[in-house]
């Protein structure tokens, strides 16, 4: 056996692992649904001011990345990135989802859209606490 350690793994580095662990998965679990969504919004000069990126897998929907340009923060596209992720898993079957945020980012923005707390880990980063919060639509169950 030999070990190897980079700080740059390759693409098809990280492939061949989620490729392994997903197998892995599946074959303990059943299920093998994967899948990635991506939207975004540009200003009239095709410029990102907003976009989400979220991971379909185990019949949830984890939102990874939202980002909103401070230009356009207050104007409601938060919330029109996240109805339109939740519309798109919703599409798929999928009425759960989680999301991971910290102190000084938007916990309370993401409980005005209905999600709960259901963990936490105080100083990540150091000085704040990370939240875990999670929406189920209870109504499609």
């Amino acid at each position: 056996m030999t070990i190897h350690t980079t700080d740059q793994p390759t693409t098809d580095d990280l492939d061949q692992l989620r490729a392994a662990l997903r197998a892995f998965n599946q074959s303990v679990t059943g299920l093998s649904t994967y899948h990635q969504i991506y939207i975004k919004a540009e200003n009239k000069h095709k410029e990102l001011i907003g976009g989400i990126y979220g991971k379909i897998a185990w019949q949830w929907l984890y939102i990874d990345l939202l980002w909103v340009h401070p230009e356009y923060r207050q104007a409601g596209l938060g919330k029109t990135l996240m109805q339109a992720i939740e519309k798109e898993a919703n599409a798929r079957d999928i009425f759960a989802y989680y999301v991971s945020t910290a102190s000084f980012q938007a916990p309370v923005f993401y409980q005005k859209m209905g999600y709960q707390i259901c963990g936490e880990i105080k100083d990540l980063p150091p000085g704040y606490t990370t939240y875990y919060l999670k929406k189920q639509d209870l109504a499609f169950n």
